[in-house]
């Protein structure tokens, strides 16, 4: 805390008042020694001529309760002055302890999340196929694949038993015109078959997803979205084409769902990445804020 500066002018006080104690007790030194050598008819002349020194005498002490309150008044105001810094300096502990705070609980945050996010990378490599010939990331570009082969195989069925086949130049035509009539629900079944095959590997993914989007959501650290542009930026685009698949294909209400929507953990999967229209719209990310590119 700041040291309060001495205050000249009380020092100062100091001085006249030792000057006119002095004075005081000089005249009645003075007084009593001239009445002791003076006859009894001539000190009570001699006294009447000491009518103004009782004067003075009395203006002194006057002028004593006068300095005795502004020296109290002054201290009044040092002791204002002194509690006003006192106060500051408590304000800025309390910030400074604020701050110190803050940064320990985002050191502690900081640990476990980047501890979680390891081991979700961890844990991803160590996904395979049934059939073992893909392991880790691969393996969402397979799920994404046996989709595609297990769509064109029902559209095909569709094709082969449509009475209106012959109005098609060729199954592409009506792949197409059946890719966008598509409804989610429809999609929803197609994908939670293959998502089935992949179940036992999938679902730890998942959680480890889940369980850092949970952290994120349960902490008080403001820069959020940062966080979230974290995980964001170690997806592949077949990694997050099957979150986007994923997150649909789970009921809106399910706590899944409801952290990617809420902190747009999707907001970079564009409308030509997806099956169709219909689809795309079905995720509606709660987020305002755009996630950082890193």
């Amino acid at each position: 805390m700041g040291k309060i500066p001495n205050n000249k002018k009380k020092l100062n006080l100091i001085k006249p008042i030792v000057i006119a104690i002095t004075v005081v007790f000089v005249l009645w030194i003075w007084n009593y020694v001239t009445l002791f050598f003076l006859k009894n008819e001539e000190r009570g002349t001699f006294g009447d001529m000491f009518g103004s020194v009782n004067a003075i005498f009395s203006g002194l002490a006057f002028a004593g309760i006068i300095i005795t309150i502004y020296i109290q008044s002054h201290e009044l105001k040092l002791q204002r002055k002194e509690l006003k810094l006192t106060r500051k300096e408590a304000k800025r502990t309390r910030n400074e302890f604020s701050l110190q705070n803050d940064t320990m609980k985002l050191q502690q945050f900081e640990n476990t999340f980047f501890q979680m996010l390891s081991l979700f990378h961890d844990n991803t490599e160590k996904i395979y196929s049934t059939d073992n010939r893909f392991k880790g990331k691969t393996i969402f570009k397979e799920l994404l694949n046996n989709l595609d082969r297990n769509i064109n195989i029902a559209f095909k069925a569709r094709f082969n038993s449509s009475p209106n086949k012959a109005l098609y130049d060729e199954y592409l035509d009506f792949y197409h015109e059946e890719q966008d009539k598509t409804s989610v629900e429809d999609f929803i079944v197609l994908f939670n078959i293959i998502v089935d095959i992949f179940e036992d590997n999938l679902s730890v993914y998942f959680t480890n997803l889940q369980n850092i989007l949970k952290l994120i959501d349960k902490s008080e650290i403001v820069d959020k979205p940062y966080y979230i542009s974290v995980i964001v930026s170690q997806f592949i685009k077949s990694e997050i084409k099957t979150i986007f698949y994923y997150t649909i294909s789970n009921k809106k209400e399910s706590e899944f769902r409801v952290l990617v929507e809420k902190y747009g953990l999707l907001e970079s999967v564009k409308i030509t990445d997806i099956f169709n229209v219909n689809i795309y719209e079905e995720y509606k990310p709660k987020s305002n804020s755009k996630l950082l590119i890193l």
